[in-house]
């Protein structure tokens, strides 16, 4: 699916709040905004390692008053709470909206395999979900940034970077000082 998006397009930026593996749950925060605005925030819980992720992204959305403007989801890596791995296709085919991943070091879906292995955590499904991301998805370097979306919308979505970093960094702050009393660290 190739989702069409215009300059000034919502975007949701999602992060989740610290957590020990031993939690059943983790909160994550999305913050809403698009070109230096932000226009609101959503929360909601995760399985630690689970696979809940992309259902409760969408359903979180979805029941929002966001669900019609958000065109973009962008997260700090392709997992929340730990491993609990998103199904891209699945989620913007959901919520008609482009997903992105950003980093600061670059994306290698071989190493997240090796780690959910090594976690004991490595199903059919989610084996799935990796060889998909590997097949269908394009990584590039954007302002210092690696960006990892589906190869048919890479080159639009390299537009969307910079507002997206800024609210990926304020889900974070929000993520963080949510469960520490002060932000720390940055994405």
């Amino acid at each position: 699916m190739n989702l069409q998006v215009k300059p000034g397009s919502r975007i949701l930026a999602l992060a989740t709040s610290p957590f020990s593996h031993s939690s059943k749950s983790a909160k994550v925060f999305g913050v809403i905004g698009r070109q230096g605005i932000i226009e609101g925030m959503l929360s909601f819980n995760v399985a630690v390692d689970g696979s809940d992720s992309t259902y409760c992204i969408s359903r979180s959305l979805l029941r929002s008053r966001f669900a019609e403007q958000v065109k973009v989801i962008a997260v700090n890596g392709n997992t929340l709470a730990g491993m609990n791995l998103i199904d891209t296709d699945e989620l913007q085919n959901t919520t008609n909206s482009n997903f992105i991943s950003i980093t600061r070091k670059k994306p290698r879906f071989s190493e997240l395999e090796n780690a959910l292995k090594k976690a004991k955590l490595l199903t059919q499904k989610r084996h799935e979900l990796l060889e998909f991301a590997t097949k269908n998805m394009q990584i590039s370097k954007v302002n210092g940034y690696y960006l990892c979306a589906m190869k048919k919308s890479s080159k639009t979505m390299t537009k969307f970077v910079t507002d997206a970093v800024v609210l990926l960094r304020i889900a974070h702050m929000a993520a963080s000082a949510s469960a520490k009393g002060e932000s720390t660290g940055r994405i």
